[in-house]
Protein backbone atom coordinates (compact mmCIF):
# COMPACT_ATOMS: atom_id res chain seq x y z
CA UNK A 1 0.00 0.00 0.00
CA UNK A 2 1.20 3.25 -0.67
CA UNK A 3 0.03 6.18 1.50
CA UNK A 4 0.25 9.81 -0.26
CA UNK A 5 -0.31 12.05 2.82
CA UNK A 6 0.13 16.59 2.62
CA UNK A 7 -1.38 19.43 2.04
CA UNK A 8 -2.79 21.39 -1.41
CA UNK A 9 -3.45 25.09 -1.87
CA UNK A 10 -6.45 26.46 -3.46
CA UNK A 11 -4.55 28.83 -5.86
CA UNK A 12 -8.28 29.71 -7.79
CA UNK A 13 -9.19 32.92 -7.64
CA UNK A 14 -12.11 32.11 -5.99
CA UNK A 15 -13.17 29.72 -3.26
CA UNK A 16 -13.60 26.06 -3.96
CA UNK A 17 -16.70 23.80 -2.98
CA UNK A 18 -15.50 20.82 -4.11
CA UNK A 19 -12.55 18.82 -4.58
CA UNK A 20 -10.81 15.27 -5.85
CA UNK A 21 -7.42 13.63 -5.35
CA UNK A 22 -6.32 11.45 -8.13
CA UNK A 23 -3.30 9.13 -7.75
CA UNK A 24 -1.40 6.61 -9.96
CA UNK A 25 1.43 4.29 -9.07
CA UNK A 26 3.55 3.52 -11.81
CA UNK A 27 6.57 0.49 -11.69
CA UNK A 28 9.84 1.95 -12.53
CA UNK A 29 11.23 1.60 -15.28
CA UNK A 30 9.15 1.90 -18.12
CA UNK A 31 6.24 3.49 -16.25
CA UNK A 32 3.33 1.00 -16.18
CA UNK A 33 0.55 1.79 -14.46
CA UNK A 34 0.28 -0.69 -11.28
CA UNK A 35 -2.70 1.43 -9.48
CA UNK A 36 -4.53 3.89 -9.26
CA UNK A 37 -6.82 5.97 -6.12
CA UNK A 38 -9.22 8.48 -5.65
CA UNK A 39 -10.60 10.50 -2.87
CA UNK A 40 -13.39 13.14 -2.69
CA UNK A 41 -12.20 16.08 0.02
CA UNK A 42 -14.29 17.15 2.43
CA UNK A 43 -14.74 20.69 2.13
CA UNK A 44 -17.20 22.59 4.47
CA UNK A 45 -19.42 25.26 2.76
CA UNK A 46 -15.97 26.71 0.83
CA UNK A 47 -12.14 27.10 1.02
CA UNK A 48 -11.05 30.13 0.24
CA UNK A 49 -8.85 31.51 -1.93
CA UNK A 50 -4.85 30.52 -0.66
CA UNK A 51 -5.97 28.42 2.48
CA UNK A 52 -4.30 25.20 2.57
CA UNK A 53 -6.29 21.81 2.74
CA UNK A 54 -5.04 18.84 4.32
CA UNK A 55 -5.08 15.39 2.56
CA UNK A 56 -4.14 11.03 2.76
CA UNK A 57 -5.15 9.12 0.71
CA UNK A 58 -4.26 5.57 0.33
CA UNK A 59 -3.87 3.27 -2.83
CA UNK A 60 -3.53 -0.58 -2.49
CA UNK A 61 -0.54 -2.03 -4.56
CA UNK A 62 -0.57 -5.62 -6.24
CA UNK A 63 0.77 -7.97 -3.64
CA UNK A 64 4.32 -8.82 -4.99
CA UNK A 65 5.44 -5.09 -5.41
CA UNK A 66 9.01 -3.99 -4.40
CA UNK A 67 8.54 0.00 -3.40
CA UNK A 68 11.56 1.05 -4.48
CA UNK A 69 10.82 0.30 -8.02
CA UNK A 70 7.88 2.77 -7.87
CA UNK A 71 7.29 6.47 -9.16
CA UNK A 72 3.92 8.12 -7.65
CA UNK A 73 2.00 11.05 -9.22
CA UNK A 74 -0.77 13.47 -7.18
CA UNK A 75 -2.82 16.09 -8.89
CA UNK A 76 -5.60 17.87 -6.88
CA UNK A 77 -8.45 19.26 -8.72
CA UNK A 78 -11.12 22.09 -7.25
CA UNK A 79 -14.11 23.38 -8.45
CA UNK A 80 -15.35 26.59 -8.22
CA UNK A 81 -19.23 26.73 -6.42
CA UNK A 82 -21.62 27.47 -9.56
Amino acid sequence: MVIFTGKVKNDLAGGINNAILIAVVRQKPGGDILATGSAHMAITDSAAPGQVLEYSLAVALPVQVDSASLETELVALGQLPK
